[in-house]
């Protein structure tokens, strides 16, 4: 998940619960309205600068590139704008004082969501502006097509916000029947229902909404078979490998889902393209890895102490205002580092378990006896699973050092996996 995209959801929805001592009237929305249009001509003008330039001359793939991290950079500006929107313009006020909105959680978050949703979408249209303009997309779809641009947000956001709405849409009703029936005999039942079906839903709502925003299908041509029999030996039944079309733009592979029957290995259709067996391999063995380890649970369980101790902070402590606003502060900024933590462990660990999976499928699964024939000591399957990283990562300098929130540096995992190397040779 995209650090933009978890600070944008978190921020939002924290708004929601500042104290308020007036309900804004309905002008409270001439501000954001006025300055969402702002928002709307920067990244428009972005787009119709960028197209000036290819008719000027400018390579297309330069422009590409480069409009992309425009548009990056103002999805960043976007967070502040929703910001501003919710707490100096009045909408977090709104969200918790209107009527309507006021007396459901779910409808709460959508209004708190919305400014945010709605920068997300301006730079999306934008990106479809360009894409029309330079002939990318057929002249005969609109670069403006309402459906095309819902399907770009669901797909760039809504994997994310689904879920959470719908666990919101589950605790309104669990607050419904707990005003309106005998807690003794029919709500305490009703709740602990309801409790257990967020815990199964959402674990299964998320993969089933990833593979399908994603625009994946199953991988069943000849030349892959050889990737589901590995996914079966070493990930167990119910593992599905999917081809996921990203138009040839992303070298990526991902798991999803925690529950048997309700998991997918997601390859890219750029990595099936451009990666031999033998990487292909490698990267498959670390995201196996990733599930045979239970990382995804612990990614899941990193994410809740901090809100646990903001929450009995406020509840137990002090639950004034500006107390409020500190603990969900704190509570983002230790989610985030904490986050980060477990999500570099995982991957140093899951890269190590990849390498020794590779030496003890050796001599057992076919492809593997193909792909990994000479390899013999651990340290050349350290070293063939490095350059399986750099060449998915990007062959330059640059891109080996690039850290991001959830992945260390392709040279950071490199030195790593030598130095475990070094030490099993040291036993």
């Amino acid at each position: 998940m995209a650090l933009f995209l978890f600070l944008l959801v978190t921020f939002s929805l924290a708004c929601g619960g500042i104290p308020t001592a007036t309900a804004p009237s309905c002008a409270v929305l001439i501000g954001p309205l006025a300055l969402l249009l702002i928002f709307a001509l920067l990244a428009r003008t972005a787009a119709l600068t960028m197209h000036q330039r290819v008719r000027e001359g400018l390579a297309l793939p330069t422009a590409i590139d480069l409009l992309a991290r425009q548009l990056d950079a103002l999805r960043w500006f976007g967070l502040a704008v929703s910001l501003i929107c919710l707490i100096p313009l009045g909408l977090a006020a709104a969200a918790q004082t209107w009527p309507v909105v006021s007396s459901s959680m779910c409808l709460q978050a959508i209004f708190l969501l919305t400014p945010a949703l709605l920068t997300i979408a301006i730079t999306l249209a934008a990106e479809q502006r360009f894409d029309s303009l330079t002939g990318r997309t057929p002249r005969s779809k609109s670069s403006w097509g309402p459906r095309r641009l819902v399907r770009a947000l669901f797909r760039f956001a809504g994997w994310l916000v689904a879920p959470i709405l719908v666990m919101l849409e589950i605790a309104d009703v669990i607050i419904r029947i707990g005003s309106s029936v005998d807690l003794a005999w029919v709500g305490i039942p009703a709740i602990g229902v309801a409790m257990v079906a967020v815990l199964v839903t959402l674990p299964l709502l998320v993969p089933w909404l990833a593979k399908r925003v994603w625009k994946t299908e199953p991988l069943e041509d000849p030349q892959h078979r050889w990737l589901i029999d590995l996914t079966r030996r070493v990930g167990g039944a119910g593992l599905e490998v999917r081809r996921w079309d990203t138009g040839m733009r992303d070298t990526n592979a991902a798991v999803i889902g925690i529950f048997p029957h309700a998991r997918s290995l997601l390859l890219t259709d750029r990595l099936l393209r451009d990666s031999s067996a033998d990487q292909l391999y490698l990267i498959a063995l670390h995201e196996l890895a990733h599930l045979r380890r239970g990382h995804l649970w612990l990614r899941m369980l990193a994410v809740t102490p901090a809100w646990l101790l903001a929450a009995a902070w406020l509840h137990f402590v002090d639950g004034g205002s500006a107390s409020f606003l500190t603990a969900h502060v704190l509570a983002i900024l230790a989610t985030l580092a904490t986050l980060r933590i477990v999500a570099h462990a995982t991957e140093y660990d899951a890269d190590r378990v990849a390498c020794d999976l590779a030496a003890r499928l050796a001599s057992a699964h076919p492809v593997a006896r193909a792909t990994a024939a000479g390899w013999g000591a651990a340290n050349e399957q350290v070293e063939r699973f490095c350059a399986t990283l750099r060449q998915a990562d990007g062959s330059d300098e640059a891109s080996s050092k690039r850290i991001s929130w959830l992945h260390p540096s392709v040279d950071a995992r490199c030195r790593a996996l030598r130095a475990w190397v070094t030490t099993l040779g040291e036993r």
